[in-house]
């Protein structure tokens, strides 16, 4: 879907305004203030991530993470098991509350070779030929200027450095983008929007940053609303539910690892993963 349908929907120019203070809001009110551990749904994505990423970290790189809200909220654990696959690990988040709660969990454990920064992906505060490694998992689809941000990875990564780049898909086999369209003007203030790209276009900016494409896969084949009940039970507190909700979505990722074995299916994953490799 062009940039121009979602402008009409999500208001991207006043968004754009002060994303800083839209991140920091979203950081406040967010219903994963209330988790006490992560949703299975959760667990799910993150080895759906690492299993697509694993085989092109190699050598203990320099690592950069965009967005640290997974790391603020004790999601998923990317920025934790990167650190483990990382000579030395940067994180930067554009809100100042989401990478001060993130500091609190990321700095526990070999606080020497982590480094935490307030910054615009869109305007990176590094070096060129800085790292060895960007990871991006549903970040650049919440700023407007994606050709930027991506620029900017090409610019800090060193020649033959990596890009792992995962964005929402818009071909998704259940209709996630629909859903997420559908729901967000009950969602402003728990999360931002999420707007949804095809994989031929995610790909296209890659190529045209100077980025040669090593692999481009989909991932995550859970249905949407199972993770959206999931939150909603145990984010805000329907404990009554919470067993319901837990086994539902321990069925639902239990058909999702059966699907994700037919390549064609794959491609209508929740995610679009590609690694990429800049220029020489």
């Amino acid at each position: 879907m062009p940039f121009g349908a979602f402008e009409y929907f999500f208001r991207w120019r006043e968004l754009d305004r002060d994303l800083s203070a839209r991140w920091d809001r979203v950081a406040e009110n967010t219903s994963r203030l209330e988790l006490a551990e992560p949703l299975v749904s959760d667990d799910y994505i993150s080895a759906s991530i690492r299993n697509f990423s694993a085989p092109w970290i190699a050598g203990k790189p320099r690592t950069l993470k965009f967005d640290l809200y997974n790391e603020a909220f004790g999601t998923q654990a990317l920025g934790a098991w990167l650190k483990t696959q990382s000579r030395q690990f940067l994180g930067i988040d554009i809100s100042p509350v989401i990478a001060r709660r993130a500091k609190t969990r990321l700095l526990r454990d070999e606080p020497e070779k982590t480094g935490l920064v307030v910054g615009d992906i869109r305007r990176l505060p590094f070096s060129d030929r800085s790292f060895d490694l960007v990871f991006s998992y549903g970040t650049i689809e919440h700023v407007r200027e994606v050709r930027p941000a991506l620029a900017e990875a090409a610019r800090v990564l060193k020649p033959r450095g990596r890009l792992l780049l995962f964005v929402n898909n818009l071909y998704n086999v259940f209709a996630a983008p629909l859903l997420n369209l559908g729901l967000s003007p009950w969602l402003k203030k728990f999360t931002s929007y999420e707007p949804a790209f095809s994989p031929q276009r995610a790909r296209g900016w890659m190529e045209a940053e100077g980025f040669r494409v090593l692999q481009a896969d989909g991932i995550i084949l859970l249905p949407k609303p199972l993770r959206y009940f999931e939150l909603a039970v145990e984010g805000f507190g329907v404990s009554p539910l919470r067993r319901l909700a837990r086994g539902c979505a321990a069925s639902g990722v239990k058909a999702a690892r059966r699907l994700e074995k037919n390549r064609f299916l794959r491609r209508g994953g929740e995610m679009i993963a590609i690694a990429a490799e800049k220029a020489t």
